[in-house]
């Protein structure tokens, strides 16, 4: 039984990124933030949660981004290399660069923090009703809380203690619940064939 709980922590779960749908997402916080706008600490963690609790929910995230295991919790790695025109990242569509213009309004503050406004109501073509719940979801509880708060409540998370520093988190660690395993399996077959 050991032996085989140490195999289940050894396979890497991968989906296929939705990288226009990931703009889309981020247009959707922003909106759900209204004038105020967000930052990209509490983006990023809406992020998180939004994908992990639908992957839990209905077996597979919403975009599909990498998460990266950052000092103050899960980065969603190609969401903010988009918000930071960091287009030296082959792997995104280098299109989006472009629609951001017109999608996201993005200032920085004067600590360097950037905050993200909608520029235009998010295409919810893109969406499912249960991307859309969840995202929301996410959203009310990210939120309001402090930096702090969600660091402590991300510290916790298994998928983040597991991590190497800097390194990607195992989608595999996000999955809860009794049958764990099963899902695993199926996941680590079918993940990268999923349409997200």
């Amino acid at each position: 039984m050991e032996e085989q709980k140490r195999e289940m922590t050894d396979i890497t779960i991968y989906f296929t990124r939705n990288d226009r749908k990931l703009l889309e997402m981020i247009v959707f916080i922003a909106t759900l933030a209204g004038d105020k706008g967000i930052d990209t600490y509490h983006l990023a963690k809406i992020f998180f949660y939004a994908e992990k609790w639908h992957l839990n929910e209905y077996l597979r995230p919403i975009v599909g981004d990498t998460y990266i295991k950052m000092k103050y919790g899960p980065t969603p790695s190609a969401a903010l290399d988009l918000i930071k025109g960091n287009k030296e990242r082959n792997d995104i569509n280098q299109e989006l660069f472009e629609l951001v213009k017109d999608a996201l309004k993005i200032t920085e503050n004067e600590k360097g923090h950037l905050w993200i406004r909608a520029m235009r109501q998010p295409n919810e073509a893109y969406f499912s009703e249960s991307d859309k719940q969840v995202i929301r979801q996410a959203y009310a509880h990210c939120a309001k809380r402090s930096f702090d708060e969600l660091m402590e409540e991300c510290h916790k998370e298994s998928a983040w203690q597991k991590a190497e520093q800097r390194a990607p988190m195992n989608y595999a660690d996000l999955i809860e619940g009794p049958n764990r395993e099963e899902l695993i399996k199926h996941l680590a077959e079918d993940g990268p064939f999923l349409s997200l």
